[in-house]
């Protein structure tokens, strides 16, 4: 038996700035960082250096998947479970065949978020797989670079869904 890919990526508090949402689940890091995962494994909101990130639609934001090539993003939607500190989601996106289960971890200074991507239809294809973290937050800008910024409330009066750190000129 094949193997699923395997990803990690890192998540620190100095890239966000981000509450506590009842319903969600929370990955939080000693240095104050948490993540807000909802029960069908979307993140709700962000909260670092004491400011809270969110989105007016959290289904856009969490775990997505796209085959290779395509332009079209699909969210991965399904279930969040605590196990100790960490939260584990597993999610599919049935009309692509594709599931995830991701594990959010907590560390002193970052969250690691550590997943394996399973193609149910056993076939031999590639796909991206993204992290939309909510982007809404009073007075916030986002640093394109060293010298420009620009203010989120103003740029996303014009796209509806919250930026994506995998596209466009609000790329990480």
């Amino acid at each position: 038996m094949r193997q699923a890919p395997r990803w990690t990526c890192f998540l620190a508090a100095g890239m966000l700035t981000a509450s506590i949402l009842a319903a969600a689940e929370k990955v939080e890091t000693r240095d104050g960082l948490s993540l807000h995962v909802s029960g069908d494994g979307g993140i709700e909101r962000v909260v670092a250096g004491g400011t809270t990130w969110r989105s007016g639609d959290n289904r856009a934001c969490g775990l997505r998947v796209r085959e290779y090539g395509s332009q079209e993003w699909t969210a991965l939607r399904g279930s969040a479970q605590r196990s100790g500190k960490a939260v584990i989601v597993n999610a599919a996106a049935k009309e692509l065949g594709l599931s995830v289960t991701a594990t959010f971890t907590p560390h002193d200074d970052r969250i690691e978020i550590d997943g394996a991507l399973m193609d149910e239809r056993k076939t031999e294809r590639s796909a991206e797989v993204s992290l939309v973290l909510p982007a809404q937050a009073p007075g916030a800008h986002w640093w394109l670079d060293i010298a420009e910024s620009v203010d989120l409330e103003a740029a996303q009066a014009k796209p509806p869904s919250p930026l994506a750190a995998a596209d466009g000129p609000y790329a990480l």
